[in-house]
């Protein structure tokens, strides 16, 4: 017992690499996750959420009670979006409810096919447009960790790459374009390792830059201010109307000089969702020179923060039309059966769907050529939704389920 406690004290602490400390994973469950996030972004005062998220340590936070879902999937059963953002995780009764629900729709719809895109990220939390967000260990966090050095105060690796060497799509990417992959190591706890990646398309640098920073800076309200390594300070500055934002990293606090300015985020504030950076561009200083940066997007949401939701295409003949806003493309009867198997299954294992968010085209065409839509309880009961941006695909939402749902239902997927 004394060196069993010994141990536990050793994985207590915080990692060093390289100089730099690395805080310890905080590992809670999905609800205690969502409900903080959630406490966060209710909080009154711009500058009181992004201090509360600092406050609790919410970026080392991870759920413990998630599984990969795509790991989950066989060939045959639920395909994917992409195997690029890998927010694939979802509570053990999201996941057996999509993949049981799936088996039994796919046996009277053999060639028609159905997609996931986001669930949660890898441990859990707000999912910002720009964060791909990974948990790793054994060889692979042990080569991140030997890689990384400071950067910030945070153990960073820095890598440009040709773009016609990453997995997406290729229709995203320009010929020749040259991509800067940053990851950062944000919490260890001796075995698994809490990675975000950012990914930045290098561009030409933008003439004049410094001139709307300069202006953005000396009228905009300090929302926020860290003290980093070195003497640096990292400022959040939010501008006068209120939509844009911009982080400087600097020598002086309270003199502006761009001599003192290392690294520059400029994009949008969005009220609700502090601590995200939409529209992001970058500049970093080495030497004398600036180089340019755009944030590769990665998408965002409000919701997926705890496994209980995921997005998912219409049900389509042709693979290539998921997530297709093109109405031919979408089989409404075969969708709507999906939508018909989906909560029958949740109830028959007793983790009910609370909801099936669909666009206004979508709803008006649900509502218009599937017999007796305006009577069945999936209108009637209100489990279909209408809000906009869900033409493309659709939105579930589980029920909370309980812990013993969730330890029955991670029994039954292994």
């Amino acid at each position: 017992m004394i060196a069993l406690s010994i141990a536990l004290a050793l994985l207590a602490q915080p990692v060093s690499l390289h100089g730099a400390a690395l805080p310890t994973i905080v590992w809670k469950t999905a609800t205690e996750v969502e409900a903080e996030w959630r406490r966060v972004r209710e909080t009154v005062g711009n500058d009181k959420k992004l201090a509360a998220i600092d406050e609790a340590g919410l970026s080392t936070w991870a759920c413990r009670d998630t599984v990969e879902l795509q790991a989950l999937t066989d060939v045959g059963g639920l395909q994917w979006k992409d195997t690029v953002r890998r927010r694939s995780w979802a509570r053990p009764s999201l996941a057996r409810v999509l993949i049981s629900a799936h088996a039994t729709w796919h046996l009277e719809h053999p060639d028609r096919s159905i997609a996931v895109g986001d669930v949660a990220q890898a441990g859990c939390g707000q999912v910002d447009p720009g964060v791909l967000t990974r948990l790793t260990s054994g060889p692979e966090a042990g080569r991140l960790r030997a890689a990384a050095t400071p950067i910030l105060g945070i153990p960073t690796i820095r890598e440009t790459v040709d773009a016609s060497t990453l997995s997406d799509d290729p229709r995203r990417f320009e010929p020749g374009d040259r991509v800067m992959m940053e990851t950062r190591l944000v919490a260890d706890d001796g075995q698994t390792l809490l990675v975000q990646l950012r990914r930045y398309r290098v561009v030409a640098r933008a003439a004049g830059f410094e001139d709307d920073v300069t202006q953005l800076v000396a009228t905009g309200k300090l929302v926020h201010e860290v003290k980093l390594d070195d003497g640096l300070v990292r400022q959040t500055i939010l501008a006068s109307d209120g939509k844009r934002q911009v982080v400087v990293v600097r020598k002086n606090a309270k003199r502006f000089a761009w001599s003192d300015v290392s690294d520059v985020r400029l994009g949008y504030w969005l009220p609700g969702r502090p601590g995200v950076f939409p529209g992001e561009v970058r500049w970093i200083r080495s030497g004398d020179v600036w180089q340019a940066y755009e944030l590769l997007v990665e998408g965002a949401h409000a919701t997926h923060m705890a496994g209980r939701d995921a997005d998912l295409s219409y049900a389509v003949a042709d693979a290539d039309q998921r997530f297709t806003e093109v109405p031919a493309a979408v089989d409404l009867p075969a969708t709507w059966a999906w939508f018909e198997t989906l909560v029958a299954t949740g109830k028959a294992l007793g983790t009910p769907i609370d909801r099936i968010i669909v666009g206004p085209k979508m709803q008006a065409r649900f509502l218009k050529e599937i017999p007796g839509a305006k009577r069945s309880p999936l209108f009637a009961d209100k489990i279909i939704r209408l809000v906009r941006g869900h033409d493309d695909h659709h939105h579930v939402r589980l029920g909370e389920p309980t812990p013993e749902a969730d330890a029955d239902a991670l029994r039954s997927l292994k």
